[in-house]
């Protein structure tokens, strides 16, 4: 029994030093009221952990025995916990998305016989909201289809504008003040804004499931963009 006590208190204390590097992110980047739940299990790890080592050769108590329980059904439970909360919260943000395209674009919005927009020429080989808000609808399509964020450094260059006002600064002031683009472009941004912290909760859920096949990685070690270097490449 002391050999058992010893194994597991030292198991805790690898265990708490193998999640500082996680806590350690959480504490970082999650709101103030989650950062407390990466401490406690560090906390726990290491009392435990010593409590174990220190108590070998002592019977544990039924209230000893009770917290050990208690502390490591929560610690099994919480990341199950956790990853389904990140599922549904995934899901929810992805019937938004799909609610958003089902919207009409503002009339105001819609390139003019000339192309413009509020003085403004788009590119309507681009695609109509691409010339006018970037990429954002674009990537709020894809998270409609997929319910998840291209997440990697690779990608970064197409991010969308996720600003108070995503609109193209040079079109007028007509058509940005317009209270029904403002409701439209505010959405967007929502949207977006959302997008992209759940990109950090999509990186955990991928961390608890310990998926190692991620569909955004594939996706571009597979299929990248071609170059304009590749292009001219092939056309001569």
């Amino acid at each position: 029994m002391k050999i058992a006590k010893v194994i597991l208190g030292i198991v805790f204390l690898i265990t708490a030093l193998v999640l500082v590097p996680f806590g350690w992110i959480f504490f970082r980047f999650v709101e103030i009221w989650f950062k407390i739940i990466p401490i406690f299990f560090e906390v726990g790890l290491i009392a435990f952990g010593i409590f174990l080592i220190l108590k070998r050769k002592e019977p544990l108590s039924k209230k000893s025995q009770t917290l050990l329980i208690l502390f490591l059904s929560l610690l099994v439970l919480t990341p199950a916990l956790l990853d389904l909360k990140i599922r549904a919260d995934r899901k929810a943000l992805q019937l938004r998305a799909q609610a958003f395209l089902k919207r009409p674009i503002p009339k105001l919005l819609i390139p003019n016989s000339e192309g413009e927009v509020g003085g403004y020429y788009v590119d309507t080989n681009a695609g109509i909201a691409n010339g006018v808000f970037g990429y954002s609808r674009v990537l709020i399509e894809r998270y409609a289809t997929k319910g998840r964020i291209r997440w990697s450094a690779a990608i970064q260059g197409e991010f969308a504008c996720t600003g108070d006002n995503c609109l193209n600064a040079n079109i007028s002031d007509e058509v940005t003040t317009n209270e029904e683009v403002r409701l439209y472009s505010a959405e967007s941004h929502a949207i977006l804004a959302k997008e992209w912290r759940m990109g950090f909760w999509q990186w955990v859920e991928d961390t608890i499931e310990m998926k190692r096949s991620i569909p955004e990685i594939e996706e571009e070690d597979f299929h990248p963009a071609a170059t304009n270097e590749v292009s001219t490449a092939q056309k001569n």
